[in-house]
C-alpha cells in the first residue's frame, strides 16, 4: 500500500496521507448480484472457506499466511 495525499479533510485535522484498502470480497469474481453490485456476504463466506480448505489441507505452514495476505478481509 501506498499513502496518498489527504485532499479530503481539512489542513490540520486529519493525516497529510492515507491509504486507498479495496478488500478480496468487493468484486470478487462471481460474487455479484442482479444489478453488478458486489454480494459481500457470499464472497466473505467463500474466501473463509478457502482459508478454511488450506488450513486444514496442507502440510506447509506458510501457505495460509501467503492465502490471507494474497486475498485480504481487513488492512
Amino acid at each position: 500500500m501506498y499513502p496518498v495525499k489527504n485532499v479530503y479533510d481539512k489542513v490540520g485535522q486529519g493525516k497529510q496521507e492515507f491509504v486507498y484498502f479495496y478488500p478480496a470480497y468487493v468484486n470478487r469474481n462471481g460474487c455479484y448480484n442482479g444489478d453488478g453490485i458486489s454480494d459481500v456476504p457470499k464472497a466473505v463466506l467463500e474466501i473463509l472457506i478457502n482459508r478454511y480448505n488450506v488450513k486444514y489441507n496442507t502440510t506447509d505452514s506458510n501457505l495460509i499466511t501467503r492465502t490471507i495476505a494474497e486475498h485480504p478481509i481487513v488492512p
